[in-house]
């Protein structure tokens, strides 16, 4: 377990402070301990009204991977075998969990519970407590965005990659502390001035081919030559078979043979200035 243990005292019990991305939760079998109630009561309690709870906000479903780190297995269902994913009640959640809840005994640990265990007073509180400092995290984001690219990730790709690995480890979500989620997609590309893979191509083959009629080249060779020639540049590279299919849509007129293509070749010399692909500026009507 990676985090602190802090202990705090509910009506006379001991309770472990729990925090999971920056705040206090409780799980089912803390509830129904404080509660006095038989086991399975706060989970019953919970799915009978799952509609009216919101995840996020009200819970959060987290991996064994994650909760592991946080709590100890018996903490959950006290055989310490259970690896499935748990829930974990915020103080909303908890708040709408116990509402059926009206005994004595209820009034007293809900306030408790809203008093001392969610809201921690400040000259209590400890730094990891309050919160992952922002140089250690901001160093952890600048290492899992050098591994995504070093995995071949870029752009918002890359982003939101490194983020999962930092709330993985963490349990922090960068992009949710800044309020960014909005501006990062799978679908984002790396550079919005890159060019497609056709117009890729097409700058392969003026920098680095002759065509015609009487020139022939080796697949291997011409795909081989096209990956360098687009590492080179910071290009995406395209599968071989999309590559042939591109090549033809530029040059036309191509014959593709098993291992062979007519009607193209390499340059004896291929050129090794970079070329800085410039995209077409459309004129604003």
């Amino acid at each position: 377990m990676n985090q602190e243990k802090r202990l705090i005292n509910i009506e006379g019990k001991e309770v472990e402070r729990i925090e999971y991305r920056g705040q206090a939760v409780v799980t089912f079998r803390m509830i129904d301990g404080l509660h006095e109630k038989t086991d399975g009561a706060a989970r019953n309690a919970f799915y009978r009204h799952k509609d009216k709870f919101i995840e996020k906000e009200d819970f959060f479903d987290v991996p064994y991977e994650e909760w592991s780190e946080i709590i100890a297995v018996n903490m959950v269902n006290g055989d310490g075998k259970q690896r499935n994913p748990v829930k974990f009640i915020t103080e909303s959640g908890y708040l709408m969990l116990v509402k059926p809840f009206s005994d004595d005994l209820a009034w007293k640990i809900q306030r408790a519970l809203v008093k001392n265990y969610f809201v921690v007073k400040e000259n209590l509180a400890s730094e990891s407590e309050r919160g992952i400092p922002i140089r250690e995290l901001a160093a952890q984001t600048a290492s899992a965005m050098e591994m995504a690219r070093n995995m071949g990730f870029k752009g918002s790709k890359a982003t939101l990659s490194a983020n999962e690995i930092v709330r993985n480890a963490t349990g922090y979500d960068c992009l949710e502390l800044m309020g960014a989620t909005h501006y990062f997609t799978d679908d984002d590309t790396d550079d919005p001035f890159a060019p497609t893979p056709t117009e890729a191509v097409a700058c392969f083959v003026e920098d680095v081919c002759v065509v015609g009629p009487h020139y022939k080249a080796g697949k291997s060779e011409l795909f081989i030559d096209y990956a360098r020639y687009c590492s080179e540049h910071g290009y995406p590279v395209e599968e071989d078979s999309k590559f042939l299919g591109y090549l033809c849509a530029v040059v036309g007129n191509l014959q593709i043979y098993k291992v062979s293509v007519r009607g193209i070749s390499l340059r004896r010399k291929p050129m090794t200035v970079k070329r800085e692909f410039r995209p077409k500026v459309v004129s604003p009507k």
